[in-house]
């Protein structure tokens, strides 16, 4: 993960070492980030080098071949707000000895963190589009791109106390999505505010981007624009989107983009209806030089609005779909399969791959301010676990309505195949699908969508 800025420790951020290990911290904050003994050598080496190419080799040439990249990856990505302008620092060999040689492997996934490691917001539920696919009963948009949607109602001020929250306990990245993002106007600014703190913003957007808009996204710093577009033909495009011209706007959106430089990945849900006219938008794709492209599996919206039934018939399997997209472009475009998350209705085994990691890695936050343990039900005010318009990012993440959450009581799984399961616990560790056992049971506390039993 390449970097311009510098790659110090920031002044008021220290290793320390504890009896059970060591932590990493911010002067001043209550929150302690256990590390393993490779994550304390890479941000050694980090402090003392400022740049990851030279700590990065010294940092394999003690681990042994390229064994340390990972672990660069690892630090760079997950605790970038804590790194940055700072003096270098003289790297302490004690910590070679300190640790202990338990920790060198790297930390489940299904272990919660000391604090989020990002935050998802619903910037807003309104939309200027209207996907059929879409997650969300999106509230229509017939206004001024000046106006700010009536639902995106989290004041500036509270953002901007979330942003110097997430810079001071360590939560590296904002996804901005909708709805719309891009219809809430001060977004750019926002975006702005958070790479100023080291937080990464990411927008997922079908937003049409003028050379404007993009040289602002441009300056603000962000991360990555992720753009839907499902296929590279008039017809399905503007069908898919229910937007008349919608192709004729991606394709200026992209150009835009490119030419700012922008780091961009373009995302297309494959379903039935467009499976088979991937290779015109992988040639697109390649054509205009879009660097990245994830096709990502249709799954079906929790509420009413769908694709028509000849959209739902079976088709190449994704990964066969994707293996072959990668053969065809020869390496000039990086093709990946998206996550189908909770909604693909795929088992998942109480191992250490999570299902759904709101509550132990991450937390979503609504247009308002309010945070949901899950966003893709924003109307189910049982899901509410606090409001950052009045509470901390800490408050919440450590409160008792996500706690209840994530170790919910026996006795709320009565009546249901979970009462009397010896794998309640361990299914829940690996991040329970609320709305998948509401959609299927009527109720949050029952099998979930990745339940591997009998219910």
């Amino acid at each position: 993960m390449a970097s311009s800025r510098p790659q110090f420790l920031q002044r008021d951020v220290e290793l320390v070492a504890q009896a059970d290990g060591a932590y990493l911290a911010r002067r001043g904050s209550v929150v302690r980030h256990r590390l393993n003994r490779a994550e304390v050598l890479a941000i050694g080496l980090l402090a003392h080098y400022g740049e990851r190419r030279a700590a990065e080799a010294d940092l394999n040439a003690c681990l042994g071949g390229r064994r340390g990249t990972p672990w660069m990856d690892r630090v760079l990505s997950r605790w970038a707000t804590y790194l940055g302008d700072g003096p270098p620092r003289q790297f302490d060999r004690q910590w070679l000895t300190v640790l202990n040689e338990r920790t060198w492997c790297m930390p489940t996934k299904k272990s919660a963190e000391a604090a989020p490691a990002s935050l998802s917001w619903l910037v807003t539920l309104t939309c200027n589009r209207k996907c059929p696919y879409c997650y969300y009963k999106v509230l229509p948009w017939d206004g001024e791109v000046a106006q700010s949607p009536a639902d995106a109602t989290f004041p500036m001020r509270s953002v901007t106390r979330m942003l110097d929250e997430m810079a001071q306990v360590g939560t590296a990245d904002l996804f901005l999505t909708g709805g719309e993002p891009l219809l809430r106007p001060d977004l750019p600014e926002i975006i702005g505010q958070a790479s100023a703190r080291g937080v990464r913003a990411h927008v997922n957007t079908k937003f049409h981007v003028d050379s404007s808009l993009a040289r602002k996204l441009a300056k603000a710093g962000v991360t990555r624009v992720t753009f839907s577009l499902d296929a590279a033909s008039s017809r399905l495009a503007d069908g898919l989107t229910a937007s008349r011209g919608f192709l004729r706007e991606a394709i200026e959106t992209i150009g835009a983009l490119l030419r700012e430089n922008v780091p961009l990945r373009i995302n297309a849900v494959v379903s039935p209806i467009n499976s088979t006219h991937i290779d015109k938008l992988v040639d697109l794709c390649v054509s205009m030089g879009v660097p990245a492209l994830t096709l990502s599996p249709y799954m079906e919206p929790a509420h009413a609005r769908g694709l028509p039934r000849d959209g739902r018939k079976p088709f190449e399997s994704l990964a066969v779909l994707v293996a072959r997209q990668r053969t065809r472009s020869k390496g000039k475009i990086g093709i990946e399969a998206g996550s189908g998350e909770a909604f693909e209705g795929g088992r998942v085994d109480c191992g250490d791959r999570l299902l759904c990691e709101v509550g132990i890695r991450s937390l979503d936050v609504l247009p308002d301010g309010r945070v949901t343990r899950c966003r893709y039900d924003p109307a189910a005010s049982d899901l509410i676990i606090g409001d950052l318009s009045r509470q901390s990012l800490m408050d919440i993440w450590t409160g008792p309505a996500l706690a209840a959450f994530n170790a919910p009581a026996k006795e709320r799984f009565e009546g249901s195949a979970c009462g009397s399961c010896g794998g309640r616990d361990s299914c829940t560790s690996r991040g329970r699908c609320v709305l998948g056992a509401r959609l299927q049971f009527g109720r949050l506390y029952a099998p979930d969508a990745g339940c591997t039993r009998d219910s």
